[in-house]
């Protein structure tokens, strides 16, 4: 254990899991085979680690640590809690990655791109091209899931979104409508826009408002000029936080689809939302309008 602490790393990946203890494994696994790998990871287990097959077998990994908080803590607070834990006995690394557990490298150079494109003036956040892929049909967003947002949206329309969110049953029309909107979208671009859809993937970095949450790259300066981890809502919305925060400390984001993922997307709330997957979307949504779009 002393050897794990004292190892000098440059990227550091924060993964967070709940209820999908194999799914975790496996990405986590993935991540310390891939060239130039993170030099450290993270699990932040947001429910208890299951019996048969659980994520305790990960602690053997060179690098590799899983954290079981008291509670569930929540997607960024789960993260959070993980860089906390690993800044007490580490330094703060180059890089930083927040991460689902349903990505995929396919590219396996994906560590070594990101070491030798930002040798020099790196942005603050990446967000790399994710293509989705989606389980059940239905999916919840394009199929390039970045950028999230080319720029920031307006108040009136983060207004609205609260006022969706806070019904339950407009919330899962909107929900619903809104997979099939992508779905017929992503419809369109394989068969009529192909070669326009793969130009769009193609493209030279560019400044953006905000990346998809699904894999955020953080570069040790959004940490050094006051950025965090702290999100102030459990679940939902975390894109625009980051955003917000960079926007307030004049950091940039980028989207960089020279470095590519692959996200194998849930189904499992994608069109038909519970009812407290609705209460932590309206938390959220409330608290972005009011913390960030009030005027």
């Amino acid at each position: 254990m002393e050897e794990k602490k004292n190892m000098k790393s440059s990227v550091l990946i924060l993964c967070v899991n709940y209820r999908n203890d194999a799914e975790t494994s496996a990405f986590v696994r993935a991540a310390a085979n891939l060239p130039s790998r993170a030099a450290n990871i993270v699990v932040i287990s947001n429910s208890p680690s299951e019996k048969t097959g659980g994520l305790e077998p990960l602690n053997n990994i060179e690098g590799v640590q899983v954290l079981f908080p008291e509670k569930n803590l929540g997607y960024f607070g789960g993260a959070a809690y993980g860089l906390s834990s690993y800044l007490d006995t580490h330094p703060l690394p180059d890089w930083v990655i927040v991460s689902n557990t349903d990505i995929e490298f396919q590219d396996p150079a994906f560590f070594c791109k990101l070491a030798e494109l930002y040798v020099q003036h790196p942005p603050a956040v990446i967000g790399p091209d994710i293509l989705l892929v989606s389980r059940n049909g239905h999916p919840s967003s394009r199929t390039h899931q970045n950028p999230y947002y080319c720029k920031r949206p307006i108040p009136g329309k983060m207004r609205l979104l609260a006022a969706i969110s806070g019904n339950y049953f407009t919330y899962t029309a909107y929900e619903f409508l809104s997979s099939l909107r992508y779905a017929a979208m992503n419809m369109v671009a394989r068969v009529r826009l192909r070669e326009a859809v793969e130009e769009t993937a193609a493209d030279r970095p560019r400044p953006i408002y905000a990346p998809f949450g699904a894999f955020m790259v953080f570069h040790r300066q959004y940490f050094e000029s006051g950025g965090n981890l702290s999100y102030g809502s459990f679940l939902f919305g975390e894109e625009i936080f980051i955003a917000e925060t960079a926007r307030r400390l004049g950091m940039t984001i980028v989207y960089d689809p020279r470095l590519r993922l692959c996200h194998r997307e849930h189904g499992v709330m994608l069109n038909v939302p519970s009812r407290q997957i609705a209460h932590y979307a309206a938390q959220s949504v409330r608290y972005l309008a009011r913390t960030y779009f009030s005027d």
